[in-house]
């Protein structure tokens, strides 16, 4: 049987920070494994990756991730934050190694001494620096949106907004994806996460016509 997999997530570059956001609904095919999953990882205390993919190809990517940050920290002669494109460059070079064994796309987002940082990690293996990315199979039915209404220099509160609305219409369309709306908010600060629950949405699928 083919197993097929559903998910949207979602990442902006904001002047004051990252904005992540994902839903957290794991599918196996039309089955719905997993209702409150989550697509959003902590690869150290300044930088977070979203999952899109094959859950398993996914997770261990961001473990030997997370291994690898690890290991340079504590060889690190300085006290500086884990940079955000060496990250991005480690989860290429995973992916590009092991072609046509992985399902996966990634986004990482984080802040580093250089500021705000956002990298979309193709399943091809390439990394691209992105003002916003969208992956999963919910980012079909909002690219649209997301062309039209996203803007550069949003603070990190208009980008959470922007964010839940888009995930949000995503679910709507989207059959695979669902739950709650999982954010995480990385700043100078550090990190902090919330979550949207479904009644807290702000659409419904009655604004679907047709």
């Amino acid at each position: 049987m083919k197993v097929s997999n559903g998910t949207t997530i979602l990442g902006i570059q904001c002047i004051d920070g990252v904005v992540l956001a994902a839903d957290m609904r794991a599918t196996t095919g039309s089955y719905i494994a997993i209702r409150d999953t989550n697509k959003i990882t902590d690869i150290s205390p300044n930088i977070y990756v979203c999952h899109s993919g094959s859950s398993s190809d996914t997770q261990a990517l961001s473990s030997f991730a997370k291994y690898f940050q690890n290991v340079l920290q504590v060889n690190a002669e300085d006290h500086k934050k884990p940079q955000v494109s060496v990250i991005a460059q480690v989860m290429r070079k995973l992916i590009q190694g092991n072609k046509g064994r992985l399902l996966a796309q990634m986004i990482v987002g984080g802040y580093d001494e250089s500021g705000p940082a956002l990298f979309e990690v193709m399943q091809s293996g390439m990394a691209i620096k992105r003002q916003f990315a969208t992956g999963g199979s919910g980012s079909l039915y909002i690219s649209s949106y997301c062309d039209l209404y996203f803007k550069e220099g949003m603070t990190m509160e208009e980008a959470t907004k922007f964010a839940i609305r888009a995930v949000n219409l995503a679910i709507i369309r989207d059959g695979m994806s669902g739950g709650p709306i999982n954010i995480v908010q990385i700043s100078a600060e550090g990190a902090k996460r919330h979550y949207v629950l479904p009644k807290d949405q702000p659409n419904d699928a009655s604004i679907v016509r047709t």
